[in-house]
């Protein structure tokens, strides 16, 4: 089931469902505009293609799925998180848990890579917390932005996420240690406030394996494959499924 709609997930980002259309005065615009206008059409897209077979949610509290109101994560609402065996009551829960991240065009770049780093930390952070043993959980973090941008500067996170000029075939291993070398300003600030919150109280979990005491270095517990994919040569997403 996890695949099927993983499947369909790439279906969704298809050069159909990103062409222009009319909106205001007749004139053709980009179908999407920020990411709260994509996670609507493509949570409605995987609820009417899968129908009876899952149940969805949208910004749903972590504590709620977890069933502690104390425990602090590195962010609050799961973006959208999909049960798997809707209506049957007779078998442990199963959940798919996905984190989306689409920067607008004029968006500070380096955050937002940034911002799609944490959403693995976060989705790290809900697996090693889930104590329940009548939940199971799936994983998927995506990032979508333009391919319009000049990918000309192999420096801090723009290297990390291989971002190039030529973006043709480009697959990679995050690291489990991400090294910010020579970072800008941008991204020693959010990777200040990440720090911040996942260290304020994290409950049972050892925040060291996300965080470390070092200025500019931030953590994964597990490695992730990323794989960039291009539609129509304007937009780059990529799914990361664990």
């Amino acid at each position: 089931m996890i695949d099927k709609i993983i499947d369909a997930v790439n279906d969704f980002f298809s050069s159909v469902t990103f062409n222009p259309k009319v909106f205001v005065d007749n004139k053709k615009e980009e179908a999407y505009y920020n990411e709260a206008n994509l996670q609507h059409d493509l949570s409605l897209y995987l609820k009417q293609k899968f129908q009876e077979k899952i149940e969805l949610r949208l910004e749903y509290p972590v504590n709620k799925l977890l069933k502690n109101d104390k425990i602090i994560l590195s962010k609050k609402e799961i973006d959208i998180i999909i049960k798997l065996n809707k209506g049957q009551v007779e078998v442990n829960n199963e959940f798919l848990i996905i984190e989306l991240k689409f920067p607008k065009y004029n968006a500070g770049m380096p955050l937002a890579l940034l911002h799609a780093l944490n959403d693995i930390q976060f989705c790290e952070q809900i697996k090693e917390s889930n104590n329940s043993k009548n939940i199971k959980l799936h994983f998927a973090t995506i990032f979508l932005t333009d391919n319009k941008r000049k990918w000309t500067k192999r420096e801090h996170i723009y290297k990390i996420f291989k971002l190039d000029k030529d973006m043709t075939n480009v697959q990679f291993t995050l690291p489990k240690e991400i090294i910010f070398i020579n970072s800008i300003e941008t991204l020693r600030k959010g990777v200040k406030k990440i720090k911040k919150r996942i260290t304020t109280d994290s409950g049972d979990l050892d925040y060291e394996n996300w965080v470390t005491d070092n200025k500019d270095i931030i953590k994964l517990k597990s490695e992730h494959e990323i794989k960039w994919e291009i539609i129509d040569n304007k937009w780059l997403y990529y799914i990361c499924k664990f």
